[in-house]
């Protein structure tokens, strides 16, 4: 942003434009009590936006800590705006999740943030990063070995959180501040170097600077560059992935001239982090199609190299693992007297409805478990379940839920559903009832 006469009207003007061309009219503001924060509380009012603050006390600072709470309390009462005070146990949390104190205050305040939003019906939660916030982030990520979504920095507008300085410096800030005889407090860690970004903040760029001044515009150019690129991406790999759905086959893999490339994508849609993805485009490297069975846990399921390429196979229950619930609740049993038209019915379905000379009190309906045998109709001996598996090419989903019935007392594999019946518990030519067990039809 360049240099105003008049920056009040400069960065009025500037969140007035965005939240309008964003038709948000009511945000939850994070307000810590910096210039950053305070400033944007004021440039909000000015736009008639409905606001309302949160400030979380995260209890690391001692006294300042309580000064800062202080301070936004008479803020927001001098200029009548909702506030609501968080206190964390910060350190707990930290040691507790295994996380840093920076990445637990982070994780504590947007949870928090969310739920409010959600419960007092605001369109946006607001936050005060700015020009110089989104430099070091993406400095931060470079560091870091991201790709392009890392190095476009921070979006003004997720569509859940909006940044409405983002295009405005620190030093823009301060100088509206001092127009507006609006005070603010400073955080002495941001003066500690040991945090990353402190580290960037304070000692790097200022010595980039003295070498290259105009360093800033230039990142800024960078993460604007960025942005493109990304929906330049977005749209190739909406197009490569149209309808790929959840098996990513080996052909499209290969077609796609950008492997590594296209796997990523899969993967990221699929909510796999940045360590499995790398795991996983390794396997595929060093021969993938080799590896059949390989699989990789990720938040809602599992992604799986398989016979036809690379499945994701979601989780049932509500995301979690698979397990053997009560799949007899998935089937309709039904007697049937034995009559010439039963008959008929029962030949002409020989594997997908399984019929029994006796109630199925006894027969447990459950998952494939390695080392399942059972004894097929017109054969001779056994067979394991898995070559019957094999032999019908069924993918990995569908062997995930692929139904075995089971004599509890005998232990006899009665019925691999579709594929397999067993000559075990046939029905006799004697005139008696017999039991249908058939899926539901939904």
């Amino acid at each position: 942003m360049s240099d105003k006469v008049n920056i009040s009207e400069t960065i009025e003007g500037c969140v007035s434009s965005l939240m309008k061309a964003a038709g948000v009219g009511s945000v939850l503001l994070g307000i810590s009590g910096g210039a950053d924060s305070t400033a944007l509380l004021l440039a909000l009012l000015e736009a008639r936006v409905k606001v309302r603050c949160i400030h979380c006390n995260f209890h690391l600072r001692g006294e300042e800590s309580i000064r800062d709470q202080r301070h936004v309390e008479t803020l927001c009462l001098r200029h009548d705006v909702p506030l609501e005070i968080v206190d964390f146990e910060t350190i707990g949390y930290a040691s507790s999740h295994n996380v840093s104190i920076e990445m637990a205050c982070r994780d504590l305040r947007y949870g928090v943030f969310r739920e409010i939003m959600k419960r007092e019906n605001l369109q946006r939660i607001a936050v005060a990063h700015n020009s110089d916030d989104n430099a070091e982030t993406l400095l931060l990520n470079l560091f870091r070995g991201a790709g392009v979504k890392g190095l476009r920095g921070m979006k003004v507008d997720t569509g859940e959180i909006i940044r409405p300085l983002l295009s405005v410096s620190r030093r823009e800030i301060e100088e509206y501040l001092k127009e507006k005889d609006e005070t603010f407090m400073t955080d002495s860690t941001n003066l500690d170097s040991e945090y990353k970004r402190n580290f960037i903040r304070n000692r790097l760029l200022p010595e980039i600077e003295s070498r290259w001044p105009g360093i800033r515009t230039t990142l800024s150019r960078v993460m604007e560059n960025m942005a493109m690129e990304e929906k330049a991406l977005d749209v190739f790999e909406e197009n490569l992935l149209s309808g790929v759905g959840n098996l990513l086959d080996w052909e499209k893999i290969e077609e796609s001239k950008c492997q590594e490339w296209i796997i990523r994508r899969f993967c990221r849609r699929h909510n796999a982090d940045e360590k499995l993805i790398k795991e996983i485009s390794g396997v595929y490297s060093r021969g993938g199609k080799k590896a059949k069975g390989k699989k990789w846990f990720v938040g809602n399921g599992r992604l799986i190299f398989g016979r036809d390429g690379l499945y994701f196979l979601k989780d049932r229950d509500n995301g979690k693992a698979v397990s053997e619930r009560d799949i007899r609740l998935d089937f309709d049993v039904a007697v049937l007297e034995n009559t010439v038209a039963a008959r008929s019915e029962m030949k002409n379905s020989p594997n997908t409805i399984l019929y029994l000379p006796y109630s199925p009190v006894n027969v447990e309906f459950r998952r494939f478990r390695a080392g399942d045998r059972m004894k097929p109709l017109g054969m001779k001996g056994s067979k394991l379940v898995s070559d019957i598996i094999k032999d019908a090419g069924l993918s990995p989903e569908e062997k995930e839920y692929l139904v075995i019935v089971q004599n509890i007392e005998s232990g006899e594999i009665l019925w691999v559903e579709g594929l397999r019946r067993s000559r075990i518990d046939l029905i006799e030519d004697d005139g008696k009832a017999f039991y249908r067990i058939s899926r539901k039809i939904l």
